[in-house]
């Protein structure tokens, strides 16, 4: 039932969270059938075989840790976001990979991708030039590869295929959003639940 017939019915309107979540599952619905999650998986090997397998967050964040003498105990992750709901437009021309690299060149230990098309205007394929952007910026650097600025994916992940769709991205890593997950339609839930439960 969508929020206006849920209006027409009687019930309270959707909030602004649950017609985000309800696109987003019309969304993967549609992804799904344009790409199957096998060419997802194999675009993530090439990948892998291109720039290397994503890191592991909460390492990455001991390397800031233990940065030595005069390191600060924190971690800065800079976000790339080209517009909100509440916002609008923020920066709907700016290039990804180019804001990623000034913010890596700062210290961030991680750069936030928003990828939601539709009310934040994102893109997997911002996500991806800026994982190959950082990539090239560490490789030119002669750092060790660990430090490597990670990218995290920030969308409203309700379905295991955005997992997929990240891995295939450059995605290290994605945020999960509990308030997202309650909004979750069941079974997309309860698998996602359990691929992040998993041994």
């Amino acid at each position: 039932m969508s929020s206006s017939d849920s209006a027409a019915a009687g019930a309270p309107p959707a909030s602004k969270l649950q017609r985000i979540a309800d696109k987003r599952a019309d969304d993967v619905a549609r992804d799904r059938q344009l790409v199957s999650a096998d060419a997802l998986a194999a675009k993530s090997v090439a990948l892998r075989a291109e720039i290397g397998a994503p890191l592991d967050l909460a390492a990455r964040l001991r390397l800031e840790r233990a940065g030595g003498a005069g390191t600060p105990d924190c971690a800065v992750m800079a976000e790339f976001k080209r517009a909100s709901p509440s916002k609008g437009d923020i920066a709907v021309d700016l290039d990804a990979a180019t804001q990623a690299t000034v913010y890596a060149a700062a210290g961030a230990a991680v750069v936030s991708v928003l990828t939601e098309p539709t009310f934040f205007k994102g893109t997997l394929a911002d996500m991806l030039a800026v994982r190959r952007a950082l990539h090239a910026l560490h490789a030119e650097s002669g750092a060790d590869p660990s430090r490597r600025t990670l990218v995290l994916r920030k969308d409203f992940i309700l379905d295991e295929y955005q997992l997929a769709e990240a891995a295939a991205h450059g995605a290290d890593t994605v945020l999960l959003m509990a308030s997202i997950l309650r909004c979750a339609r069941s079974l997309a839930r309860s698998r996602l639940r359990s691929l992040l439960t998993s041994d």
